[in-house]
C-alpha cells in the first residue's frame, strides 16, 4: 500500500466551506465546481472497487476522506473498521458508525447486518456528495413545520424522513434558506431524491459515477457574469451561480465579510454546525 503524503492531501470537509478550503491552502481553481465534479467521481469509483470485492467503507465521514489538493484523486483511511464479506460468506461487521452519516433502515436495525452494508455506503455517500455541491448543509437540515412533530439532529430527522430538498417540497420540513440545492442540475437532484426518499431505489456507487460523468462530459460549465475572473463562481450553464446564491443567502459580500444589511432569513436561520461523532454499535453475537 502507497504512502499518502498528508501535506498534499485535505479531508472532505475542505471544500465544503470556502473560508475553511482556503485556511487550509486550498485556491479558488481547487475549490472550483469542475474540481468538485472530479473529487466525487473519484470518490465514487473507489467505492464501487471496494464494492466489487464486497468490502464497505461504512464509518463514512469527511475525515476519513482525503482528497489530493492538485488532481483530485481520493484516499480512504480506517481500513480496518470495514466491514467485508468473506467469499465463504463469512461476514466481518463494522464496529463504528458517524453520526448524520447513517441509513434510515441501519437506525431502525441498531447496526450494519450483511444485508445493510451496501445500503449503508449509497446512503452515507449521497449524504457527503449532497454536503460537497451544497456548501457542507446537510440533506436533512431545516426547519419543521407547524404541525409537525419535531425531529432534533439529523438522525432522527433521517428516520422521520425528513429530507426538505427535494424537486417537490416535504410538507413536514422546510429547506435551509442558505441552500443552493436549487442551482444543482435535476439529473443531480433526482439523484439525491432517489437517495433520500425513496429507500429501495437508492443509487448505487456506479449510478452516481455515471451520471457525474455524464454532467462533466456534457453539461457546460461558464463563467459567471458578475465575477468572471473567479474560478469560484464557475457553474453549469441554465442554472444560477452557485458562489453568487450563496454568498446572497447567507449574507455576506464576495469578500465574505458581513453584509451591511442581510436579509431576516439570513439572520434568523443560521445552518447548524453539528461535530461529527462516532457512535460505538453493540457487538455483534455469535
Amino acid at each position: 500500500m502507497p504512502k499518502i503524503d498528508s501535506l498534499a492531501t485535505v479531508t472532505l470537509d475542505a471544500y465544503f466551506d470556502p473560508s475553511s478550503g482556503k485556511t487550509k491552502g486550498l485556491d479558488a481553481h481547487r475549490l472550483a465546481l469542475p474540481r468538485k465534479v472530479a473529487i466525487a467521481i473519484n470518490l465514487c469509483k473507489l467505492l464501487g472497487e471496494l464494492h466489487l470485492r464486497h468490502v464497505y467503507f461504512i464509518d463514512f465521514k469527511p475525515e476519513n476522506i482525503l482528497a489530493n489538493r492538485n488532481g483530485g484523486q481520493v484516499t480512504l483511511l480506517d481500513c480496518d473498521s470495514y466491514a467485508v464479506i468473506s467469499n465463504n460468506g463469512n461476514y466481518y461487521p463494522a464496529t463504528h458508525l458517524s453520526k448524520d452519516y447513517v441509513a434510515p433502515e441501519v437506525l431502525k436495525s441498531k447496526g450494519v447486518t450483511a444485508d445493510l452494508a451496501e445500503a449503508q455506503d449509497r446512503f452515507a455517500l449521497a449524504a457527503g456528495l449532497f454536503r460537497l455541491f451544497n456548501y457542507g448543509i446537510s440533506p436533512f437540515s431545516g426547519t419543521t413545520n407547524k404541525g409537525w412533530r419535531e425531529a432534533e439532529g439529523d438522525d432522527a430527522r433521517v428516520e422521520a424522513g425528513y429530507y426538505p430538498y427535494g424537486l417537490h417540497p416535504n410538507p413536514a420540513i422546510a429547506p435551509s434558506p442558505q441552500s443552493v440545492h436549487d442551482c444543482l442540475p435535476v439529473s443531480l437532484r433526482q439523484m439525491f431524491d432517489r437517495a433520500f426518499r425513496e429507500g429501495k431505489g437508492r443509487p448505487t456507487v456506479q449510478e452516481w459515477e455515471d451520471v457525474l460523468r455524464g454532467l462533466r462530459e456534457k453539461a457546460k460549465y461558464v463563467t459567471c457574469k458578475e465575477h468572471p475572473n473567479d474560478p469560484e463562481h464557475i457553474h453549469f450553464a441554465g442554472l444560477p451561480c452557485f458562489r453568487c446564491e450563496r454568498d446572497k443567502r447567507i449574507g455576506t459580500t464576495e469578500d465574505g465579510s458581513a453584509n451591511p444589511q442581510p436579509s431576516s432569513a439570513a439572520l434568523t436561520s443560521r445552518a447548524r454546525t453539528v461535530r461529527t461523532r462516532r457512535t460505538q454499535l453493540p457487538k455483534p453475537t455469535c
